[in-house]
């Protein structure tokens, strides 16, 4: 939620400056400097962020080979909910990425 806001706000901002670009140059002696340069500045922060809301979730990659008894696959399964649980972003090969194929 907070991410999708963030990214609303970054578009209109890329959308007013590409607008007042525009005015600009159809109109090159109008003052369209301050408005240019404030939704430029926005755009610094708000990509700052987006980027720490993006990584306030830990990362953390599982390296699984395949399962072949039922007790492993309950150990993984265990593993990956404990993750889940703790607020962790699980980057599986093989299961939560597709195969580079």
């Amino acid at each position: 939620m907070e991410k999708d806001f963030i990214g609303i706000i970054e578009g209109l901002c890329v959308a007013g400056v590409i607008l007042l670009a525009a005015l600009w140059v159809r109109n090159p002696n109008g003052n369209f400097e301050p408005p240019l340069a404030f939704c430029g500045s926005l755009l610094v922060p708000l990509d700052f962020v987006r980027r720490y809301l993006r990584s306030r979730r830990l990362r953390v990659f599982v390296s699984v080979g395949a399962t072949y008894t039922q007790a492993q696959e309950q150990f993984v399964s265990a593993f990956e909910s404990l993750l889940a649980e703790n607020d962790c972003e699980r980057l599986v090969v093989g299961r939560d990425n597709p195969p580079a194929r």
